[in-house]
Parts: structure tokens; C-alpha cells; sequence
């Protein structure tokens, strides 16, 4: 490897993998969802990189008893709308809210939730 073109040929070709690699990954969002009901609630969430609501959430992020928080681990960061939907054991939707990043970012990533 004494050759100087060979070390940078190799670099290059390293660099080239590697970027997208690194590039593709994104951060998780530190969110944290408490279960301030007095129901055990399946959590959903969705989040899109548009200013605009995502819709309703298509992603499970898991169930959470009353009075404990579940603690997604999927959710990237870099998303500017975020919308969470805790939904009861009969289907029934007992929250819904849709957040922008500042607005997660200024409650530290938590959400709580309460029956509306």
C-alpha cells in the first residue's frame, strides 16, 4: 500500500459506501407517553416530514398500563409533525394530538395522556 493514487482510490471507495450508510441513519426521538387515565391504553403514532397533519397513525408504539409510560424507541427525530392516538380497550379513541417538533421538543419529548 506504498502506492499514494492506490490509498486514495481505496479511500474514495470507502467513503462512497459509507456515506449513504451513514447519511440513511436518523436519529431517535427521546419520546416518552404517560398514561395519566386510569386505562390500559394502546398507544399509535405517526409522523411525517411535511408541515401538515399525517393523518391518523397507522404505527403501534405499544400498550401502556394507567399510571405507567411507554417508551418508543422508533420514532426518528428529524420529523416536523408528530401525531400520537391512545385508543381504550374498546376501540375507543381517548386521545388524539398532533404536535410539531418545537412543540415536542419544548415539553422534552414527553407526552401526556389525559382523557379529554
Amino acid at each position: 500500500m506504498g502506492n499514494p493514487r492506490l490509498r486514495l482510490f481505496l479511500v474514495l471507495i470507502l467513503a462512497a459506501v459509507l456515506l449513504p450508510v451513514i447519511a440513511g441513519c436518523e436519529h431517535l426521538a427521546p419520546v416518552i407517553v404517560k398514561n395519566n387515565t386510569d386505562k390500559v391504553l394502546t398507544i399509535y403514532e405517526d409522523a411525517t416530514r411535511l408541515h401538515q397533519m399525517p393523518g391518523r397513525p397507522k404505527n403501534l408504539a405499544g400498550t401502556v398500563q394507567p399510571g405507567e409510560e411507554l417508551r418508543p424507541e422508533h420514532i426518528p427525530s428529524t420529523f416536523n409533525t408528530y401525531v400520537f392516538e391512545a385508543i381504550d380497550a374498546q376501540g375507543n379513541a381517548v386521545y388524539s394530538k398532533v404536535f410539531t417538533r418545537q412543540e415536542l421538543e419544548k415539553m422534552n419529548w414527553e407526552v401526556v395522556i389525559t382523557e379529554e
